[in-house]
């Protein structure tokens, strides 16, 4: 009889242990990002000066931003980041066509928050539209986006509209979605476009050999041994073309800092003048260009 309860008990201990062990090796990683909450701009539109002209704009980026303060988020104040980038006079005449750009790379938030705000006015009242759209900053790949309306109202009080139109679950709802999608990029990595292409007066091409390999191959086991988690997808090569349409890279580096499609490509461009080729690199956004030379 108690030879068998020490079976039961040793067997429960074992249970319990596999199923801990089960558990800590899928544990889903919760990293809370942080934020910048910005003014849509139309292209012709300078949006340093956008909020100036529009009260009922820069009362929906306060609320917003407040919002998302309140909820315990970290936020980036967009008047403060742009003031740093004056003072540190980093807008030249090349850099002022993409202004926007500098202000979320200055921020070093994860996420930008796009906030475009629709006033109308008719016979029934006046309302406020907001459309609320979150993008990743390293790849602005969409994360969330929202519609609030505030409903028609007899009042100019656009303070008030605007707080109709972000009552309830509104900002909740909006942030709740922003924290799913980027939890599955921190534990799947962050999604890149690789793109190898060969110049037409290169004089080796993606079947030249390194170490009795065509370079095509050294570059697919690079990438097994670099992408986050083993993690990627090629569409195959040529001699003068090699896709990577779906690389993962970590959010955070060692240091637990941003980790971004630039140090990636950068890592992968000394990997590859190692080896002794000319080679050209160009980052935009999440694509990577790589020209053999």
């Amino acid at each position: 009889m108690k030879k068998n309860r020490f079976k039961h008990v040793f067997s429960t201990i074992l249970l319990l242990f596999f199923s801990t062990s089960i558990y800590c090796q899928n544990e889903v990683k919760t990293v809370q990002p942080s934020i910048i909450v910005i003014p849509y701009v139309k292209q012709d539109q300078d949006i340093r000066t956008v909020l100036e002209a529009d009260a009922a704009k820069r009362i929906a980026i306060s609320m917003v931003k407040d919002g998302f303060d309140q909820r315990g988020f970290t936020t980036y104040d967009f008047v403060q980041t742009l003031k740093n980038i004056e003072t540190n006079q980093a807008m030249t005449m090349e850099s002022q066509l993409d202004i926007q750009s500098l202000i979320i790379d200055e921020s070093g938030a994860d996420i930008y928050v796009s906030v475009e705000v629709s006033l109308s006015n008719s016979n029934s009242g006046n309302g406020v539209d907001i459309i609320l759209t979150a993008y990743e900053s390293s790849t602005a790949r969409s994360l969330s986006s929202k519609i609030a309306s505030s409903g028609r109202f007899y009042t100019t009080d656009n303070k008030l509209l605007v707080q109709k139109a972000l009552s309830g679950n509104v900002i909740t709802d909006f942030l709740n979605t922003i924290q799913l999608k980027f939890t599955d990029i921190v534990n799947n990595g962050r999604s890149v476009v690789i793109e190898f292409t060969v110049d037409q007066n290169a004089s080796i091409n993606l079947n030249h050999e390194i170490d009795g390999l065509p370079l095509s191959d050294f570059i697919e086991i690079w990438m097994s041994e670099n992408a986050f988690k083993n993690n990627y997808r090629s569409s195959g090569a040529t001699a003068n073309r090699m896709i990577f349409e779906d690389v993962r890279i970590p959010v955070r580096d060692d240091n637990n800092l941003n980790y971004t499609p630039s140090k990636f490509a950068l890592k992968l461009f000394i990997a590859l003048r190692k080896e002794g080729l000319k080679i050209q690199k160009v980052v935009k956004r999440q694509n990577i260009y790589i020209t053999v030379k």
